[in-house]
């Protein structure tokens, strides 16, 4: 994910749209006080050239990750395809080692009960791992550490959905077997349909965005950009490769998968 400070204005709709996406609670005022708020998203104002601008702050999915290093029962592990970092909610026991290990604070711990007054309208998708137990959307479940994962559930019914041929426009273009590298070229098309960069071959019926993760689909500034870094043809590794390109606490090895943009001095 690459994250264009220029364009960021800070809105926090993409912490809105992570927050109903992936059902997370809303903490009771005497928990929030004890700063245990829940936001995948979270907007710091940090300092850069002498300004202060907005930063989105989601989890880094680290090429090498702490948590996953430090996980004792293995509920922290890198996803095969894209070794983005997921979570199995069944392994987990709540130690914590994973928030003590990572360097940006992108871990939140689940200490109260939620108040679901809305249960209907809380997000049904699930993703399970055969020997791994539950993955994707926040579960329900109590004494657990959280993260972001990139909306990951959203590129599983991706792939299913161009499997079976009902993902649009996208099932136009991408037809026979279909793996995750058909995957991150149909994330590709429809983040220049989205940004408007590049030419798109089959026209799309706008529904599709869908499939992106919950805060690049709602970035109404298109701020972020999500693909294949690995493929230098998409989009996501031409911005990547920007001369204004950075990454948090690179300094640390943890290899973070989210870019930053610097700001463009005016």
């Amino acid at each position: 994910m690459v994250i264009d400070l220029d364009k960021c204005t800070g809105c926090q709709a993409c912490s809105l749209a992570c927050a109903s996406e992936n059902n997370l609670p809303v903490v009771p005022p005497e928990q929030a006080r004890m700063r245990r708020e829940i936001e995948w998203n979270e907007i710091l104002l940090v300092e850069i050239g002498g300004e202060e601008v907005p930063l989105p702050r989601p989890c880094m999915n680290c090429d090498v990750a702490s948590c996953v290093k430090v996980c004792p029962t293995g509920s922290r592990f890198y996803f095969s395809e894209g070794r983005v970092v997921l979570q199995s909610y069944d392994r987990c026991i709540g130690c914590r080692m994973c928030m003590c290990s990572c360097p940006y604070n992108a871990n939140y711990f689940i200490w109260t009960e939620p108040d679901w007054r809305y249960t209907s309208l809380l997000n049904k998708d699930e993703v399970v791992f055969e020997g791994l137990g539950r993955v994707g959307p926040y579960p329900n479940v109590l004494w657990i550490p959280l993260k972001c994962i990139f909306c990951f559930h959203r590129l599983v019914r991706l792939k299913q959905d161009l499997e079976e041929g009902v993902a649009g426009g996208l099932s136009r273009i991408f037809k026979g077997p279909i793996g995750w590298e058909e995957v991150a070229k149909a994330i590709d098309v429809l983040m220049r349909y989205l940004t408007g960069e590049g030419e798109v071959d089959v026209e799309l019926e706008g529904w599709e965005i869908r499939y992106l993760p919950a805060c690049v689909s709602t970035c109404p500034a298109r701020a972020r950009i999500f693909g294949d870094l690995d493929d230098e043809s998409s989009l996501a590794s031409k911005y990547a490769s920007s001369p204004r390109a950075f990454r948090l606490l690179e300094e640390l090895g943890h290899s973070p998968k989210v870019i930053y943009l610097r700001p463009v001095r005016r």
